[in-house]
């Protein structure tokens, strides 16, 4: 007992003694997840690579030929082969760790923007989308693990937020380079964001949970003063304390055995279901078609923008939505900014499925409001990314428990890819048969059915810690949904 109290008194003291600023602590927390967000700028343009893709090779003059089927596939290629990547994804961040996976994933990107420059057919296109989506599928699960395994529960909304700052900012660059130079230039330009990522992924650690995972107690210990800001061990030991035991199996001998009925319990079940309902909002209520097919529909909505610079203004506010989400998430916590997110995005909808209804039928000049729709559209990129674009992949990095993280986070990113690419490959047919009309409409209700969806499924997360959210869903401890933000560590 004098021993424990011993123990407790030299540690307040080191704390003590050794107080760092809130900043200095957060800088480290920002240079680690920087270093990813590189990865997701690479992959943020290999995703938007096929929205000025499918413009460039459907002109009167192109060296490669496309019909509409094959504008379909480029669309969705890549989205179709991610979920085989993400089989893999849990495996690789699980044997390898989430920093190494992250690394090695750069020379893959490198290659596919080689074969997309010196394609002289479609096949060599669809080569390399194959390539980039199983590549992109199989860092997912570590990129959201790692996010979620660095930060501090304070910071952790903020930065799970960059993520999708960096996605969008490699649409931007797609659009933006393309606007510069040719096509095949941009792809040219693309090489430099993996080769810069690889550098940076050399000077952040692993992350502490892997390693502890691994019994690399001493490097664990070393990656989290690193991530604390550079700390003594003495001011990290009751967080590695807490790491070490959210790890540790308990029961080895029959590990392998009752792995697999970590999935049979309500702390995986209720997560899921709660995952794929985003998933369904963000796919089907077309978020992810407006961003693949911009051009199509500006031009189908007449806007008085120029074709080439409207989708720069649609990525722009996706931009400003999700920066307003980063800043705001903090003070609002992620219920009140999706619910904001969803219903904004479904009175958009509503609104330009309106408009085509009444310009269809004569009832308004459509020559007099083209303004209007264009407007509505960029509207809805606006507000889909102040919450729901975003926030679905803040929660997916939060509500796993550590024991099926890594392979429950690669199957719910599978379904999303998949979700997205049958929500890319149908859009043009699915216009075909009900109209833009019907199609905005469909979205409409989407994403109202969602809103009340999540009113009753999703708890407020913000500024707990991990071992917090599990307690809500093991039924421990429930998370008010409006409760106060936490900003502590639970010891």
């Amino acid at each position: 007992m004098s021993t424990d109290k011993n123990n407790n008194s030299d540690l307040h003291e080191c704390k003590v003694k050794n107080k760092i600023s809130k900043l200095r602590q957060a800088i480290p927390q920002f240079c680690a997840v920087g270093a990813e967000n590189l990865l997701l700028v690479t992959l943020g343009s290999t995703i938007g690579f096929s929205s000025i893709l499918i413009p460039e090779l459907t002109k009167d003059k192109t060296d490669i030929f496309l019909d509409r089927d094959d504008e379909s596939w480029i669309s969705s290629m890549n989205l179709f082969t991610a979920p085989f990547g993400c089989l893999l994804s849990g495996l690789a961040s699980t044997y390898f760790g989430r920093k190494t996976t992250m690394q090695l994933a750069m020379f893959p990107y490198i290659l596919s923007w080689l074969i997309f420059y010196l394609s002289t057919t479609k096949q060599m296109l669809f080569i390399a989308l194959v390539l980039a989506g199983l590549n992109n599928g199989i860092v997912e699960a570590s990129v959201l693990t790692y996010v979620a395994e660095v930060s501090q529960p304070h910071l952790r909304g903020i930065l799970s937020s960059t993520l999708s700052v960096a996605v969008i900012l490699g649409f931007l660059t797609q659009s933006l380079t393309t606007t510069l130079t040719n096509w095949r230039t941009t792809c040219l330009v693309n090489i430099t964001y993996p080769v810069i990522g690889f550098i940076a992924f050399c000077l952040v650690p692993e992350s502490p949970y892997w390693l502890a995972e691994k019994q690399q107690i001493v490097n664990a210990e070393k990656a989290l003063c690193w991530l604390r800001g550079w700390v003594s061990s003495c001011q990290i030991k009751n967080e590695l304390e807490i790491i070490c035991i959210s790890v540790k199996p308990k029961d080895n001998k029959h590990k392998n055995k009752k792995h697999w009925k970590e999935f049979t319990k309500q702390t995986f079940i209720s997560p899921f279901i709660l995952v794929i309902v985003c998933f369904v909002i963000v796919n089907f209520a077309g978020s992810v078609c407006i961003q693949t097919y911009s051009v199509e529909i500006f031009k189908e909505l007449n806007t008085p923008i120029g074709i080439k610079i409207a989708p720069v203004y649609l990525i722009l506010a996706q931009l400003i939505g999700t920066i307003i989400c980063v800043v705001s998430i903090f003070f609002t916590g992620k219920r009140t900014i999706n619910f904001i997110s969803i219903a904004g995005g479904g009175l958009c909808s509503l609104g330009i499925s309106i408009y085509i209804y009444l310009v269809e039928f004569n009832f308004i000049h459509e020559n007099k409001y083209t303004w209007l729709p264009s407007l509505l559209l960029i509207g809805t990129a606006f507000i889909s990314h102040i919450g729901i674009r975003l926030l679905v992949w803040i929660i997916v990095g939060e509500v796993f428990p550590s024991k099926v993280k890594s392979i429950a986070t690669s199957v719910s990113v599978a379904i999303n890819y998949a979700f997205s690419g049958i929500a890319n490959k149908t859009y043009l047919g699915l216009k075909d048969i009900i109209g833009l009309s019907g199609t905005f409409m469909l979205y409409a209700i989407i994403y109202f059915i969602g809103l009340v969806a999540l009113y009753f499924m999703l708890p407020e997360t913000e500024g707990k810690t991990l071992q917090e959210i599990q307690q809500h869903y093991s039924g421990i401890h429930k998370l008010n949904k409006n409760q106060q933000k936490e900003q502590k560590i639970l010891i």
